[in-house]
């Protein structure tokens, strides 16, 4: 299941490569294509961004005219060619087709890497430019920062927790990174590139349906974890990337939440959300107030965290619920009746000290004066 998933999702990110930044999922959108008339001449440069890196002489390139007048994008044609010295190509006697989609790709460093796609209009020449830029990969996670993590709190019952999460992913170097692991249940061998592990309690993990192309819930990477959350397209330089998703936790009766939330990247910053009227607090010195935000028709209370966390460090947050904040307050009442008790019964012994000793002191007087008057 999980192996068929994934590849699907695979085609789709091709799919979405090659169209998402045109808007043809933007809902009915429909084209005006004309039949081919004549040939052009596609042409460009292709870059390696990598520094102290260029394409070798002779990479392999292959054009594809993609028709999307249809509800599923098509292959028309695909036509080969390779770089020259300087990474030039040429693709001559190309079949001009007004309206349809001219890319160029490449399977480069161990990734398919894609052009820009330009949809041939009327109105363009004969010559059609389509220069791109290439990168070298690594699988060093160290090029992945989280810029930021949000994480909201609310309760949907007495007994458990709901935790909606957003993180935004950054490649900070000049390659495309992915992990040399794969993708769980993958068959394929298809490679991973993000991870987020998740706690071993973990319920009902939903994906932001946005946000599902790029990922998968995998089975965790260790037997001491619970699911994670896996990427599955290649984070390339300079990308920034969200990921937001949401689970249940299941809430102890009498003690604190302690909530554990793993990361395997720097993250430089955490903001902590929590629900108006739900009754969570949280007790850390490492966090600040924050000013209250409204999301989703619910006011939330924020709190940040004063420092960042270094890679493989994970954040581990007590939060009180309202049963532990009721029990803190039974046993504070309680301790403060003790308390007051105490007092109480070291007066009244006290007192009755006192009371024995005067008594002592009378009984004393009375024996002395006795006995002065008998010897007399």
């Amino acid at each position: 299941m999980v192996a068929t998933q994934v590849k699907a999702l695979r085609c789709l990110w091709l799919i979405v490569s090659l169209f998402c930044w045109i808007g043809l999922f933007a809902g009915g959108s429909s084209w005006t294509v004309a039949a081919s008339s004549g040939t052009i001449t596609v042409h460009g440069i292709a870059v390696d961004g990598t520094a102290g890196f260029h394409i070798p002489a002779g990479t392999p390139l292959t054009l594809r005219i993609l028709d999307a007048s249809q509800d599923t994008p098509r292959d028309v044609q695909q036509l080969t060619t390779q770089t020259g010295d300087d990474g030039s190509f040429t693709f001559t006697d190309v079949p001009r087709q007004n309206g349809f989609y001219y890319v160029v790709m490449t399977q480069y460093s161990g990734l398919l890497q894609i052009s820009d796609q330009i949809q041939l209009q009327p109105s363009d020449g004969s010559d059609l430019s389509l220069s791109f830029t290439v990168f070298e990969s690594t699988t060093d996670s160290g090029v992945i920062q989280v810029e930021d993590e949000q994480v909201y709190l609310d309760l949907t019952d007495p007994n458990k927790l709901f935790v909606s999460q957003t993180l935004n992913f950054r490649n900070i170097s000049d390659r495309v990174f992915l992990e040399k692991r794969t993708v769980s249940g993958a068959a394929d061998g298809s490679r991973l590139s993000f991870e987020v592990l998740l706690p071993n309690t973990v319920r009902q993990v939903v994906l932001d349906p946005n946000l599902a192309q790029r990922y998968v819930v995998g089975r965790g990477s260790s037997s001491d974890n619970g699911p994670d959350i896996q990427g599955i397209i290649p984070c390339y330089p300079g990308d920034q990337i969200p990921l937001r998703f949401s689970y249940l936790l299941p809430i102890p009766y009498s003690d604190p939440l302690l909530l554990l939330l793993p990361t395997r990247y720097r993250v430089n910053a955490v903001d902590i959300y929590l629900a108006d009227g739900s009754g969570l607090s949280i007790q850390d010195s490492r966090f600040s107030n924050g000013t209250p935000v409204d999301e989703q028709g619910k006011t939330y209370h924020r709190y940040l965290l004063q420092q960042s966390l270094a890679a493989g460090v994970p954040l581990n947050l007590t939060v009180i619920t309202p049963q532990v904040q009721e029990q803190q307050n039974f046993q504070a009442t309680g301790a403060l009746l003790v308390g007051i008790g105490t007092v109480i019964a070291v007066l009244i012994v006290g007192q009755r000290v006192k009371q024995r000793r005067a008594t002592q002191r009378r009984d004393l007087v009375a024996d002395s004066v006795a006995d002065k008057l008998l010897n007399d």
